[in-house]
């Protein structure tokens, strides 16, 4: 309990999977060798959203309804995803090994996890989250994980415009369908700091230790929700999201 980085050079899926359940999150590193390395992460705390916790602030609001006409989709173009990411973040921990370990769950899903530790099956789901302007742009997106009734974010882009958020869009897009969809929470990993992700907090997310997290998702990742094969394929405009509340 006093460690949360840990090392491997096993880049099967099975790994990947198994340590994805038991509340780890994974990222790649590549040695000054060249050898790719998968780093799970344990954290000694987690950003959970709570759908009836979610904060949306009047700038957030006028954004929304300024943006009607976009569209969130999920698992559209997961190639443009990693294309954006690959363009925002160059050095990123997304290398090579686990660009194609994405492709290859990605294509692979919806998959059925046998746990040997709860000797349960999970569901699981690798995501691209994708948000279109209205001239069919990739403008946001993040690639992301649902385990059971959970939602993992990963890593994540958006363009930058004068007085438009689209990054906080987004994620606000994403977890009202979660919601609509029947998921129980979205993790949005590492808590936020003094200086990095305060917007995680400001749409509302509140921070777990790793022992009040893991009994959470514990139960969370039992089941998948009643509508998960809308959301691994959804696609809407933000006004149907938001304004029919």
């Amino acid at each position: 309990m006093v460690h949360d980085y840990y090392l491997s050079a096993d880049w099967s899926k099975e790994f990947y999977l198994l340590q994805a359940a038991r509340g780890f999150i994974a990222v790649g590193y590549t040695t000054p060798s060249g050898q790719d390395l998968v780093l799970p992460q344990f954290q000694f705390s987690y950003c959970l959203l709570d759908f009836d916790q979610i904060h949306i602030s009047s700038k957030l609001k006028k954004s929304l309804r300024k943006l009607a006409d976009w569209r969130l989709r999920i698992n559209h173009d997961l190639s443009g995803v990693l294309q954006k990411l690959n363009e925002y973040h160059p050095n990123s921990w997304i290398n090579d090994s686990y660009r194609s370990l994405i492709q290859d769950l990605h294509a692979d899903g919806p998959l059925v996890i046998r746990d040997p530790i709860e000797n349960t099956e999970v569901f699981f789901q690798l995501c691209s989250i994708e948000l279109y302007d209205p001239e069919h742009q990739l403008v946001a997106g993040e690639l992301g994980y649902v385990l059971g009734g959970t939602y993992t974010a990963l890593t994540g882009f958006c363009e930058r415009r004068k007085n438009v958020s689209f990054g906080k869009v987004q994620i606000l897009a994403l977890a009202k369908t979660l919601e609509k969809c029947g998921f129980q929470f979205m993790n949005l990993g590492q808590p936020p700091t003094d200086q990095l992700m305060q917007y995680k907090a400001e749409i509302g997310g509140i921070v777990f230790s790793r022992s009040d997290f893991l009994c959470r998702w514990k139960q969370a990742i039992k089941a998948p929700p009643p509508n998960i094969s809308r959301m691994i394929s959804f696609d809407s405009s933000i006004q149907d999201l938001f304004l029919d509340n």
